[in-house]
Order: structure tokens, then sequence, then C-alpha cells
């Protein structure tokens, strides 16, 4: 009832609330999906088999935030967005061979960071990989950057790389059909960012396969997950271990990024450079 009374009150033009309570959507998805409305614009499909959900409220965000980058509000350089547009673009959105992995913060004591060690190695990996698949790689941080700094950052890269946490939430301005790589420690997992909240975007995780044990583990369950379940405490220590990544892990990150790669040739080939 109120998604229909919503889409009668729209039909004139878009309507601004100064105030509103929605209802939360389970696992924190971010769009909603056709089906659960309806709608006189067209559905969106996607030009390659096994894509992710494709979502007609995301392909909607989307317009509304170029048109607002577009804006004077938004504080962008017009010549700089107009260096992001091209003749190339796809039906798919613009998209870019560009990798990101987005770095958590590396204050001391800060939850999920990555040791030192393996940080070094998995940037030297993605790097490799990258470069020989025609990719460039970047690391990126969204710490002290504004929205529409943070979106730029995001609009047209390929493949976005990082760790379980809010600094996925950006995802949701990938282009459609991009690749999202989500990251968790060790026995840790959550259906928060799969496929960005359904945000359109191609979707993969890696759980790491190493990692210590809650010490009180017994108490709780016969596994992790019960342990979790029952303990907050418990749920914390495997959720914000510090990551470490063994060769296992590695070979499992090659696999997904040639899965994707596989994809993303399949998207748009070839992509704009």
């Amino acid at each position: 009832l109120v998604l229909d009374g919503l889409d009668e009150l729209c039909r004139s033009g878009a309507i601004l609330f100064e105030r509103a309570l929605v209802v939360g959507l389970l696992k924190a998805a971010f769009f909603v999906r056709d089906s659960d409305y309806r709608s006189s614009r067209r559905y969106f499909f996607s030009p390659v088999y096994d894509p992710p959900t494709i979502t007609r409220d995301s392909m909607m965000f989307r317009e509304n935030v170029d048109q607002w980058l577009r804006s004077s509000k938004s504080g962008v350089d017009g010549a700089v967005l107009a260096s992001q547009s091209s003749s190339d673009a796809t039906e798919v959105g613009l998209m870019r061979p560009r990798v990101i992995f987005v770095e958590r913060s590396s204050e001391e004591g800060a939850p999920r960071t990555i040791q030192a060690e393996s940080k070094q190695q998995l940037y030297s990996a993605l790097s490799v990989l990258c470069n020989a698949s025609g990719y460039s790689f970047e690391v990126v941080t969204f710490e002290g950057r504004s929205a529409a700094e943070q979106i730029m950052m995001v609009r047209d890269a390929a493949i976005y790389i990082g760790v379980h946490g809010a600094n996925l939430v950006n995802s949701i301005f990938l282009p459609p059909l991009a690749v999202l790589v989500e990251i968790f420690p060790y026995k840790f997992f959550h259906e928060m960012y799969k496929e960005g909240g359904l945000a359109s975007v191609k979707y993969f995780a890696l759980q790491l396969s190493h990692g210590e044990d809650f010490p009180e583990l017994a108490r709780y369950g016969a596994t992790a997950k019960e342990c979790m379940h029952k303990s907050h405490e418990c749920k914390l220590h495997y959720r914000d271990a510090v990551l470490v990544f063994s060769p296992e892990d590695f070979a499992k990150l090659g696999v997904i990024m040639e899965s994707a790669l596989e994809f993303l040739s399949r998207v748009a080939a070839p992509l704009s450079s």
C-alpha cells in the first residue's frame, strides 16, 4: 500500500520529503527489487549470462547521482567530469579498466586491518595481475574526502576490492555490471554487501582460511557461527581480527580475479581506456 501510494504521488514528478519514515530492508539491501514495486519505467536486462540482480531502483539512483554531480552543488570541476565522459560508453554505463582496492583506516587498533607483510604481498600480486590483463591498479582511501570526491573515485571503476566494512558502501556508485570483491576475516561472513546491496554489480567473496579461534569457543558451541550468534564478544573477535593471507588465500583470490576479468570481458569488450 505504501509503495502504491508513492507511485501515485510521483506520477506528476519527483517529490522531496523534508522528513520521512521508511521501512528498513533486511540484510541491508540498499535498493528494491523490481518485483517488489510497480513502475512505468522500463526494466533493465543484462547483455551477458550469469549476471547480478539488475534493479531498476539502482539505475534510477545512478541517474540522480549523475545529475547532482553535474550541478554546482556537488563542487565537481566540470572539466574533470567531462574527462570521464566518452562516446565509447557502452549501454551498461561508462566503465574503464580500473581496479581499485579500498584501504581501511591505518590507525593503530583499527579493526580488520591487513597485516603489513600480507598487505605488501596482496598489493604486489594484484598489481602484477592487473597489469598483465591491461587494467590499472590503485589503492584508494575515502578518509577526509568529500562525498563528490568519493563518488568520482568509484564511478568508472571496473573492479572494487575491499575488506568487509563501511568502506564497501561506496560500491553503490560503481557502473552497473562492475565487480565487487569482498574480503572477510577468518570464519566471519555477512551478506550485507552481496551484489553491492542489490546495486546491479557482480559479487565475489573471499573468506580467509587462517586465523585464531575465540578462546572460549567451546563454551558457546561447536562452531564459530554458533559462538558469534550467542556472544557479541565472540563476534567482535572474528569480525575485527587482523587479516593474514595464506598461500591458499592468494590462490583463491587469483581464481576470483580470473572469474571477474572473464565476466567483464563479456560485459564490455573492449572496455574504454
